[in-house]
C-alpha cells in the first residue's frame, strides 16, 4: 500500500511538471489580450437546498475567474498579458463561465451500523468554462474551443472524527456522517476553472507559431 501512494504521488508530481514545462515552451515572445463579455456566468441551481452557491454573486465569480486566468497566464514564458493593447497576437475571448449545483442521494449500506439504509441527501458543485484563441492577425480561431471543469461534492464518511479520537468512540468505523465543503467552494471553483484553462491556451498557441 505504502508503494502504491508513493507511485501515486510520483505520477501526480510527473503530471504537475509537465504541464508547468509545457507552459514554458512557447517559442517566443507574444502579447495576449483577454476580452470577455460583460456578463458571462451562467448560474444553475437544480438542488432542493442551496448551500454553496449565491445566485447574486455574478461579479466575484467572474472576477475570480478572469484574476487566475490572467495571473496563470503571467507565469508563463514569453507570454505578455496587455489587456489594453490594440495590436496583441492572440486574443483569448472568454465564452462562457458555468457554476452549477446539484444534489444527489446516498444510502449507507453496512450491515453492523445503526445507520444501514439511512439516505444521506448531498449537495455537488461544478464550475465549467470555455474559451477560444484567436488570432488576431488573421482574426480567425485557431484550434479547437479550450474548456476546463471541476467539481466538488460532499460525502457520507464513517472515518473517527476528533471527538470520536477524545471520547474513545466509533472504533468500528459504524457512525456515518456527511462531510461537508467548504462555504467559499463555488468560488474557489471559478478560479480553478480560469487557471486550468491556460493549459490548453498555450497548447493552441504553441501550434499556431509553428505554422
Amino acid at each position: 500500500m505504502k508503494k502504491l501512494n508513493q507511485l501515486t504521488l510520483l505520477i501526480v508530481a510527473i503530471s504537475f511538471a509537465s504541464c508547468t514545462l509545457f507552459k514554458k515552451e512557447i517559442p517566443k515572445p507574444v502579447v495576449v489580450k483577454i476580452v470577455a463579455p460583460e456578463n458571462f456566468l451562467t448560474v444553475n441551481i437544480s438542488a432542493s437546498y442551496s448551500k454553496y452557491v449565491d445566485a447574486n454573486a455574478q461579479n466575484s465569480y467572474q472576477t475570480k475567474f478572469i484574476e487566475n486566468l490572467i495571473s496563470e497566464g503571467k507565469l508563463t514564458h514569453n507570454i505578455t498579458i496587455d489587456n489594453e493593447t490594440a495590436s496583441p497576437n492572440y486574443i483569448v475571448q472568454v465564452t462562457n463561465l458555468t457554476i452549477t449545483e446539484s444534489d444527489f442521494s446516498q444510502t449507507v449500506s453496512d450491515a453492523k451500523s445503526e445507520f444501514n439504509g439511512k439516505t444521506f441527501y448531498l449537495n455537488k458543485v461544478e464550475a465549467s468554462c470555455d474559451v477560444v484563441c484567436i488570432d488576431a492577425k488573421t482574426n480567425k480561431q485557431i484550434g479547437f474551443g479550450c474548456g476546463n471543469v471541476k467539481s466538488r461534492q460532499e460525502k457520507v464518511k464513517n472515518n473517527r472524527s476528533l471527538g470520536d479520537l477524545v471520547s474513545g468512540s466509533n472504533k468500528d468505523h459504524s457512525t456515518y456522517r456527511e462531510k461537508t465543503l467548504r462555504n467559499d467552494i463555488a468560488l474557489d471553483l471559478a478560479g480553478d476553472v480560469g487557471r486550468r484553462v491556460w493549459v490548453p491556451i498555450t497548447k493552441r498557441i504553441r501550434k499556431s507559431l509553428k505554422k
